[in-house]
């Protein structure tokens, strides 16, 4: 009824304004809208008309370079935290009361998500986005790194550790997808590959001596913390 007054109103005030013969179609532009804002792409889906949405601009890239520290890193923490319990076994043993046969736990809950989860992580990273399943595996890591810090108890320590090797499934072959699709060109690519394999194996030894250090000083729950 207001809205039939206002267009009355107009139409007197403005003779040559006539009503258009088709409603406009605010409703579908806002659901358009709505979902570019909550989608991860960074241009409108191939289905969007160009009149309807205007190109988007392109958000500035971060150096390639930046990027491919931030999956070093991501592995680096990842090969470290795996090696670096090995050598905190007798203390955790003697502080949460393990015996011979749960103590090889820590590690085999580990690696057993870690390698089933492997392929699976990839292959979810295809279907939803590699760098979603990257930044869900960073987080899941961490959540539970928290929560093996903080284990009192055999059982809780084991299905933390399990966890984290889930979250490990999800952030390395992810971030080794995206390398490739950031870096184009065979030789740089062949080199940022490189860098992100020896990021592992770094990690793997500079775990080791991490580990010992932590253990005989301030314990070995911050294992678990770096």
């Amino acid at each position: 009824m207001m809205v039939h007054s206002s267009l009355s109103f107009i139409q007197s005030a403005h003779p040559s304004i006539q009503p258009s013969a088709h409603p406009p179609a605010l409703s579908s532009s806002l659901c358009l809208s709505f979902f570019l804002l909550l989608s991860p792409f960074s241009s409108p889906p191939p289905f969007v008309s160009q009149s309807v949405f205007p190109p988007m601009k392109t958000a500035t890239k971060a150096p390639k370079w930046a990027i491919l520290i931030v999956f070093c890193l991501a592995q680096f923490l990842d090969v470290a935290n795996l090696s670096a319990v090995n050598i905190s076994l007798p203390t955790i043993k003697a502080e949460l009361h393990f015996s011979e046969s749960q103590l090889p736990w820590i590690v085999n809950a580990f690696t057993l998500t870690f390698g089933t989860f492997l392929l699976i992580g990839g292959k979810l990273g295809d279907k939803f986005g590699h760098k979603l399943l990257f930044l869900i595996g960073l987080l899941w890591f961490s959540v539970w790194s928290l929560v093996c810090g903080l284990s009192q108890s055999v059982i809780l320590l084991c299905v933390a550790r399990a966890m984290q090797g889930l979250g490990a499934a999800c952030t390395i072959p992810n971030a080794l997808a995206l390398i490739q699709f950031t870096y184009t060109e065979e030789i740089e690519k062949s080199r940022a590959l490189s860098v992100f394999s020896s990021s592992g194996a770094l990690g793997f030894g500079i775990g080791l001596v991490l580990g010992g250090v932590f253990t005989a000083t301030i314990g070995w729950k911050y294992i678990f913390y770096m």
